[in-house]
C-alpha cells in the first residue's frame, strides 16, 4: 500500500515536472523570438539611419562643391575688374 502511494505520488511528481520543463521551454522559445524580432527591428532602423547619414553626407559634399565653384567664380571675377 505504501509502495503503491509512492509510486502515484512520483508519477503525479515527474508528470508535473515536466509540465513544468515544458512550459518554461515554452515561455524561452517565446523570449528568443521576441528577442530576434526587436534585433532584426533594431538592425533596420540602424540601416535606416546609416543610409540616411550617408545622403546627407553626400549632399553636403555637393553643396561644398558648389559653394566652393561658386565662390571661386565669384572671386576670380572681381580679381579681373
Amino acid at each position: 500500500m505504501i509502495c503503491a502511494q509512492f509510486e502515484t505520488q512520483l508519477t503525479e511528481t515527474k508528470s508535473h515536472h515536466e509540465q513544468l520543463v515544458q512550459s518554461l521551454n515554452e515561455e524561452q522559445q517565446r523570449i528568443k523570438q521576441e528577442m530576434e524580432k526587436l534585433e532584426a527591428n533594431h538592425q533596420e532602423e540602424k540601416n535606416r539611419l546609416k543610409s540616411e547619414y550617408e545622403a546627407l553626407v553626400q549632399e553636403t559634399k555637393e553643396k561644398e562643391k558648389v559653394y566652393k565653384s561658386a565662390f571661386a567664380s565669384l572671386y576670380f571675377t572681381n580679381d579681373i575688374y
